[in-house]
């Protein structure tokens, strides 16, 4: 099993927060060690609580290495039918892109998988919108799952704002 390092917590706090209440991870009075330990909770909570193509999408946009692998080609896959690029190799170069890291993105243009792949700009980008559209759909679902799955464990703690609207 892989265990995310520690310098992980930023992009789970993150990820957890995102158009929802304010929450946050318990890390008081934590060792490294046991910081690293939640991590390992969190990642076999998307692993074992969610439905396959839902850990997909998590693991496609914050898993490392060889998980993001996995979900990018899982989230790829499922997209195939919503998409206009069939082939292998150019499917996988537009699912890649949309979830490049920064550095990456240059690598992954548009205009440079449309070239590679003797496509036009406009159907890489219609097939890449439609794989980033499917992905955040997923993605918000596990995410609502496993807000409530943290809540409940007491991973986490929903913070209620109290100033008044």
């Amino acid at each position: 099993m892989e265990v995310l390092p520690a310098t992980y917590k930023s992009r789970m706090h993150e990820m957890i927060k995102q158009k929802r209440e304010a929450s946050t991870i318990r890390f008081d009075d934590l060792s490294q060690l046991e910081i690293r330990g939640q991590c390992a909770l969190v990642r076999k909570a998307v692993m074992d609580k969610l439905p396959k193509l839902e850990a997909d999408a998590i693991c496609a946009r914050y898993g490392h290495a060889a998980t993001k692998a996995k979900g990018i080609c899982g989230i790829r896959d499922h997209s195939l039918s919503m998409i206009s690029t069939q082939r292998d190799e150019a499917t996988l170069a537009i699912a890649c892109s949309v979830f490049a890291e920064k550095r990456w993105r240059k690598e992954l243009s548009t205009r440079k998988i449309a070239k590679a792949y003797t496509l036009s700009q406009s159907t890489v980008t219609r097939d890449m919108n439609a794989i980033a559209e499917k992905a955040k759909e997923l993605e918000d679902y596990a995410i609502e799952k496993l807000t409530t799955i943290f809540e409940r464990s007491g991973l986490i703690e929903t913070t209620r704002d109290s100033t008044p609207q």
